[in-house]
């Protein structure tokens, strides 16, 4: 009889120990399924034209003289995506912005979005222009240290 129970103990523990394994993995698997894709020309650069909302090469890298950021800061993806979520269509504004950001939001591993902001005001989410979010853009300008990146410190305003 206690041999049984013996037995039925280490059972019951390799059990707990793949469960707490397996919730472990799952988490970390489901926080690199989350991540946002950010490609951004610098600060204050000006085109003769405007810059619209499509994008070519591959999103996961460096592209020409786009600054390329990957955000995988779960908390802030999840502030994030619910904040453009309750954005809705701007039925006034059909203009598109001129674009400086893109992001490319993941979730599940999939793509689930293409948001494109111009520098101060504008936003487009998957081809369709939606009420402007100071919020938002800050947010992102935030984290991405929008203001500050450079490509060399050439560019970079000098302090009087």
């Amino acid at each position: 009889m206690h041999e049984t129970k013996m037995k039925l103990l280490r059972c019951l523990k390799s059990l707990f120990l793949l469960l707490i394994f397996t919730i472990i993995f799952n988490c970390e698997d489901s926080q690199k399924d989350k991540y946002i894709n950010i490609h951004f020309i610098q600060s204050g650069t000006s085109f003769p034209v405007s810059m619209d909302c499509t994008f070519s090469g591959n999103e996961n890298e460096q592209i020409g003289d786009l600054f390329y950021k990957k955000i995988t800061d779960v908390l802030f993806i999840d502030k994030f995506y619910n904040e453009y979520k309750n954005l809705e269509a701007d039925s006034e504004n059909k203009n598109h912005p001129d674009n400086r950001i893109m992001a490319f939001v993941h979730i599940d591993g999939k793509k689930t979005d293409t948001l494109c902001f111009g520098e101060n005001h504008g936003l487009m989410i998957n081809g369709i222009r939606v009420n402007d979010s100071e919020k938002l853009l800050k947010m992102l300008k935030d984290k991405i240290e929008y203001k500050t990146t450079y490509k060399s410190l050439d560019e970079a305003p000098r302090s009087r």
